[in-house]
């Protein structure tokens, strides 16, 4: 069967011409920024106010680092991670079939030409998304022909399969610590001072009013020869009072992570006007944790969950509106 060509090319003419009329635009007006944008600066300031550096964590944890760093319950953390997969490259070959069927679609290849391109794909010379663009300049074709190539001649990319690695996306921000720290331990001064406001990603069952799937932690550590619980209990109390918070209340945890040292591991409650809720933690790495990515000063890490601390300042229920303001806005129809 042949493609019609000419026609897509005439429909592409009138969307040029159609996009390339021009318009009066009007760039006035004042925006409004997201109110959980507000309160992660308003965090990042505090954290900057009290002399830590901000630094950006690694986003992708081998599911080997979280053996390393949870133990006996990293199986239980892992049952909660996203795994990260790929897709691989297709073993392409071009018999004289596919070449027939690329000249039965109106298109004059260059066999020699073509399989080189193929072959540099295999290779990972060309990018995935690059590779349409490559066949069309190789072959001096326009873009759909090479699309329409691809499309019709090709259909090992379209039974391609992704092929799951070992790699997770961050579930705690404490796994990307450990990796850093190991890396900038012998290069820093004491005391070492870092904070980062990032994503984490939860395998959650549902996303409802209070939980998400991917959510922001306010994180630091603080490295030190006498590092205590106390400077978290003091540090947690100033950045909370900071963000206008007056009653805060420190309870120990039961029982502690296992990456954290027994009995140094502390929630940090807020009153938000109706009751006491959750919304950080600290403690005290275990030194044996440390000890795993040859880090031998104590360190203490606190993090924070951002947009708890945005419900209790904007007095909502569900952080989805948060996100999300327009989900209030009625409309109003004339």
């Amino acid at each position: 069967m042949r493609i019609n060509i000419k026609g897509a090319e005439r429909e592409a003419e009138i969307y040029s011409r159609y996009f390339n009329t021009e318009r009066k635009i009007s760039f006035n007006g004042n925006g409004r920024r997201n109110f959980l944008s507000e309160v992660i600066e308003k965090i990042r300031d505090i954290y900057l106010k009290l002399g830590f550096n901000e630094v950006y964590l690694p986003l992708f944890i081998d599911e080997s680092d979280v053996y390393r760093q949870f133990g006996y319950e990293a199986p239980v953390i892992l049952d909660r991670v996203y795994y990260l997969a790929s897709l691989p490259k297709p073993d392409i070959g071009l018999s004289k079939k596919k070449i027939e069927e690329i000249r039965g679609l109106g298109i004059d290849v260059n066999v020699n030409i073509l399989k080189e391109v193929l072959r540099r794909y295999k290779k990972g010379e060309i990018d995935s998304d690059d590779l349409i663009e490559e066949i069309a300049s190789s072959l001096s074709i326009d873009e759909d022909k090479a699309f329409l190539m691809v499309e019709k001649v090709f259909p090992e990319f379209k039974r391609l399969k992704a092929i799951p690695s070992k790699k997770t996306l961050r579930s705690h921000m404490t796994g990307s610590w450990f990796i850093l720290l190991s890396d900038l331990i012998r290069s820093l001064r004491l005391p070492i001072k870092l904070f980062s406001v990032d994503r984490v990603f939860r395998h959650e069952q549902r996303e409802d009013e209070k939980h998400l799937r991917s959510h922001h932690s306010a994180s630091c550590v603080w490295v030190e020869d006498y590092i205590s619980v106390s400077h978290g209990k003091r540090l947690s109390e100033k950045i909370f009072k900071e963000l206008g918070f007056e009653n805060i209340d420190i309870r120990k945890k039961e029982v502690s992570s296992n990456y954290y040292a027994k009995d140094t591991e502390y929630e940090v409650f807020i009153d938000n006007g109706e009751e006491y809720i959750e919304v950080a933690d600290f403690g005290i790495y275990s030194p044996v944790s440390l000890a795993k990515y040859g880090i031998e000063v104590p360190t203490m890490n606190l993090g924070i969950g951002v947009e708890r601390v945005a419900m209790a300042l904007a007095k909502e229920k569900d952080i989805r509106k948060i996100l999300n303001p327009y989900f209030n806005i009625k409309p109003s129809f004339s």
